[in-house]
């Protein structure tokens, strides 16, 4: 959080002045901003985000059950 990376598959965000940006990182480690904003919003978004993701996981193993 707060740096750039290129790993692919991976969602991040930084800090660019007074803007913060939420990107994704393709397979190709091409980094696409998909958000911006201010640090409340951008945090609140990754959150949701990290929630969406935990959420689709549990189902996933719900379903191997």
């Amino acid at each position: 959080m707060g740096r750039k990376t290129n790993v692919p598959y991976s969602t991040g965000c930084y800090q660019d002045g007074e803007k913060w940006f939420i990107y994704k990182v393709g397979e190709r480690r091409n980094l696409m901003v998909v958000e911006q904003g201010t640090e409340d919003e951008i945090i609140k978004t990754l959150n949701e985000i990290v929630e969406a993701k935990r959420e689709q996981e549990e189902r996933r193993e719900r379903a191997k059950r």
